[in-house]
């Protein structure tokens, strides 16, 4: 269900503001605001981005509003759903083709690339980080409230030190310092 659409407007106010500013992407983008308890925003081919109204009511400034939506901007401008999509179509057609589609073979690549993926996915995490932080700074002059949302996260969504490896986003805490430490440069 989508929520108000007082509080829709005005996300999309931040985000069209920052893409107005800080953004040379190609088209326009269109936040959709849904009710769940869901602490996250996802950005979706062809320019959508959700926000979950659980991630909404813990922020706590526009500032950490703004650098979720500059994360999520900069999964588009560093084009991540096209590289990924263009890695498991390759990997797909190339290994159907080989091993055929029901092939043991093929089930135990198909695991090895989901471990490769998860990899290009955290480094895309990282890129997109980078891209929040520097939307911050081009459309505030500063980074205040970059880091604060990292460290809302509830420990059962954190993937931890070891099972970041395991997982899509990096570790909260290696997240936190590497903003820290780009924010101080």
């Amino acid at each position: 269900d989508d929520v108000s659409g007082e509080t829709q407007a005005k996300v999309q106010k931040i985000l069209d503001q920052l893409q107005a500013d800080c953004a040379d992407l190609p088209f326009p983008l269109q936040v959709h605001v849904k009710a769940s308890d869901t602490i996250n925003a996802l950005a979706f081919p062809g320019g959508h981005i959700i926000i979950f109204d659980g991630l909404l009511e813990e922020i706590e400034s526009e500032n950490e509003l703004a650098f979720v939506l500059a994360h999520e901007m900069g999964h588009y401008a560093n084009r991540d759903h096209l590289r990924g999509i263009g890695r498991a179509l390759v990997f797909i057609t190339v290994s159907t083709l080989m091993l055929g589609p029901d092939s043991p073979v093929a089930d135990a690549l198909g695991n090895a690339l989901n471990l490769t993926e998860m990899r290009f996915s955290r480094s895309q995490e990282t890129r997109a980080d980078i891209y929040g932080l520097e939307g911050l700074q081009c459309r505030y002059g500063h980074v205040g409230g970059s880091t604060d949302f990292f460290k809302k996260i509830p420990a059962d969504q954190d993937p931890g030190r070891f099972g970041h490896y395991f997982s899509t986003h990096p570790e909260n805490r290696r997240r936190i310092e590497r903003l820290d430490t780009l924010a101080r440069e």
